[in-house]
């Protein structure tokens, strides 16, 4: 719609539309985030943009903007099998396979609940 405005308008014709700017990425910044991912795909993704654009500012490229980051973060995620919502996934990223009788409440109630071992006998 914006292209056929800037042909046939010419109030429109140096207006540039910022969908249009695309952001490189390369093979060493998606190994990168697969790496990160597989490490620990429950880390908080504002670090790994943080610790992206530091790297591309370094190089004296540009930042990688907000939204556009999540958006290819969620598709890298996707390719790589993790779903966002699945609460084993991080058992899954480390080949622990999950069975119907593992439920994830009777593993944090387990954390919750302090052991002694003053009772124990010898």
């Amino acid at each position: 719609q914006i292209e056929i405005l800037g042909d046939e308008d010419a109030s429109f014709s140096n207006f540039t539309y910022i969908g249009k700017r695309y952001t490189d990425l390369t093979l060493d910044e998606i190994s990168f985030f697969q790496y990160k991912l597989q490490d620990n795909c429950l880390m908080l993704k504002s670090l790994l943009l943080e610790a992206l654009n530091k790297r591309r500012i370094e190089e004296g490229k540009s930042q990688i903007p907000l939204s556009t980051f999540y958006k290819f973060l969620g598709n890298l995620m996707n390719s790589m099998g993790i779903d966002e919502n699945d609460h084993y996934r991080w058992l899954k990223t480390k080949g622990i396979n999950v069975t119907e009788k593992y439920f994830i409440e009777n593993a944090r109630a387990s954390i919750q609940t302090p052991f002694s071992f003053r009772d124990l006998k010898n």
